[in-house]
């Protein structure tokens, strides 16, 4: 049984890391509130200052903006912040911004003219929020220990399984796929004993295969780092270079697993949006991968499980 779960970008994480997303969402969030409430309340006068004959249209509008800034406002108060939520949130303000340009340019019948001002005003300080997340999510996700990827994604799950069981689980490399539903082939070459240098073949249900050489097995830390090998002509991903690891180590009356994965993407531009939206597939697959571990490590039938009521902490 899975007690708590923690996702983030960086096992070291801290506020400073945090801090420019964080504010840059809830700055968001009260600004969309407070435009929504105005367009919600006082949809007349907003439609005058506007020059927006609609205001039945701005009510509807006003409502969405409400919801969008709840969302905004639980992104950013979380204990741990969604990198790819932030993503998406920055771009629907993008989109926001475009339609702004659009109803400006158009000038449609319903928009009187000279009152443009009003609307590119909200545009740009939209616009502003937009940017000042994203920035936020790259300082979020960058790597900052030396000889790994650009980028860097952490999970990291608290379970009652004992930290030396768990570890027996986690370092048995060449079994990863009876714990990833989408693996169909896990083994070391040679049939070697898991150690540092061991290689090991990954297979998934799409039919792209990939090898990870152990670079690190550390049996009394209870930790271990693989290097996957992205030189190769069939390494299935958009990756220059790529790690990951493990770690078991003791918490409360069972054990916290944090797992790992620092990349540099193939993308010139912003490779940190990828990371950041390959974060949202890893923090839905891996809790699970992680419980179905913990099941084996304390002798209990593996089956697929589900994630309920779980506790979000950073990692």
């Amino acid at each position: 049984m899975i007690h708590e779960v923690a996702l983030s970008a960086k096992s070291s994480s801290g506020p400073g890391r945090e801090r420019l997303l964080r504010t840059a969402l809830l700055g968001n969030a009260a600004f969309s509130a407070t435009t929504g409430a105005a367009m919600t309340l006082f949809p007349n006068a907003v439609a005058g200052l506007a020059g927006i004959d609609v205001p039945v249209a701005l009510r509807v509008l006003g409502l969405g903006l409400l919801a969008f800034a709840g969302v905004v406002a639980w992104t950013g108060i979380r204990n741990r912040l969604r990198a790819w939520l932030a993503v998406l949130i920055s771009f629907a303000d993008l989109l926001w911004v475009a339609g702004s340009a659009v109803l400006v340019l158009v000038s449609p019948p319903f928009m009187h003219a000279g009152s443009a001002r009003p609307v590119l005003l909200v545009a740009f300080a939209v616009l502003g929020f937009g940017v000042l997340q994203l920035l936020g999510v790259r300082r979020l996700l960058r790597e900052t220990s030396p000889h790994l990827g650009a980028w860097r994604h952490c999970l990291s799950v608290n379970v009652d399984a004992p930290p030396d069981a768990m570890w027996r689980v986690v370092s048995d490399l060449g079994a990863i796929s009876r714990f990833v539903p989408t693996l169909v082939n896990s083994a070391l070459v040679d049939d070697v004993a898991p150690r540092e240098g061991a290689v090991r073949v990954c297979a998934d249900t799409s039919g792209r295969q990939w090898e990870e050489v152990c670079t690190a097995f550390e049996p009394r830390a209870r930790r271990l780092r693989l290097r996957f090998r992205t030189e190769a002509d069939n390494f299935p991903y958009p990756m220059k270079e790529m790690h990951g690891g493990w770690k078991v180590e003791p918490h409360g009356e069972g054990s916290r697993v944090m797992v790992w994965w620092s990349m540099t993407p193939t993308l010139s531009m912003v490779p940190w949006l990828l990371v950041a939206l390959m974060g949202r597939r890893l923090d839905k697959a891996f809790p699970t991968v992680i419980e179905r571990m913990a099941a084996h490590a304390g002798g209990r039938p593996v089956e697929p499980t589900s994630r309920r009521s779980l506790s979000v902490a950073p990692c």
